[in-house]
């Protein structure tokens, strides 16, 4: 047990602790406008700010700087002495767990920033950005796998993919429940952790992932050009699904 709490140790230190800075940077600048207007005009005011940015950057260039490190080997031998056989599909699914929060925290007390179809426009719009991103890069750097079994491991597109939906929901949820915003930096940081348990990536992948994934998610949200909505009767649901022996989540969208 205590090897696996010397694993998570690592990896929290890593991602975890500027992922709480990034959640103080975003309160500070929601706080900060708030000031500019007057109370009794509005409420609450939201906007961009480039210090939004500086965490997600760091966790980038820590990544970018981690590359063929010492670190990556210490962990990389910790991992093969402790876990060698380790192996699971679960990342696979996880990755996109904190996508029912984001959708369901309205039906279970909980207030978003935005309706359903805002919220799904934005997962889309950062989906497709992360992918014209990371794609490139994984590609043309060609960073060996841990496991040698292909050359292109910077950065991590599962952690990519986990950190730019529990963005986007602590951004959603920021102001609702700061708890329950926070979840999904425990998925994505659980996706990362498997990634790395799986022998599919290095420290310095999913360090950078983590970044580039924050990083679209705030870009997306502030910046989407598809921000249409629907009448308040239509309803999106999202259910599980298990066919051929392959879990999945499907939607469902109902036109009124």
């Amino acid at each position: 047990m205590r090897k696996i709490y010397h694993l998570l140790y690592c990896i929290i230190a890593v991602l975890c602790l500027p992922v709480s800075g990034f959640a103080e940077t975003v309160s500070d600048t929601l706080v900060q406008s708030n000031m500019l207007i007057p109370s009794d005009t509005l409420l609450k005011k939201d906007c961009f700010s480039y210090k939004q940015l500086i965490i997600p950057s760091a966790l980038i260039i820590g990544g970018t700087l981690l590359r063929h490190s010492g670190i990556n080997n210490d962990v990389k031998e910790f991992r093969d002495r402790n876990f060698g056989s380790f192996q699971t599909s679960f990342d696979d699914y996880f990755q996109y767990s904190s996508v029912a929060l984001t959708f369901g925290g309205n039906y279970i007390g909980f207030k978003s920033e935005h309706s359903n179809a805002r919220m799904l426009s934005n997962l889309l719009v950062s989906k497709l950005l992360l992918t014209a991103i990371a794609l490139p890069l994984k590609n043309n750097i060609g960073d060996l796998r841990p496991d040698n079994s292909a050359c292109n491991a910077f950065p991590s597109g599962h952690t990519a993919a986990a950190f730019t939906c529990a963005t986007l929901h602590f951004l959603e949820y920021r102001n609702s429940n700061i708890w329950f915003a926070s979840a999904g930096f425990l998925v994505a940081t659980t996706t990362g952790t498997l990634r790395i348990l799986n022998d599919r990536h290095w420290l310095s992948d999913i360090t950078a992932g983590a970044g580039l994934g924050m990083a679209t998610a705030v870009i997306t949200y502030y910046f989407n050009p598809l921000t249409f909505e629907f009448k308040k009767e239509n309803r999106l649901c999202f259910s599980p699904t298990y066919i051929d022996s392959k879990a999945g989540l499907a939607l469902n969208y109902s036109f009124k």
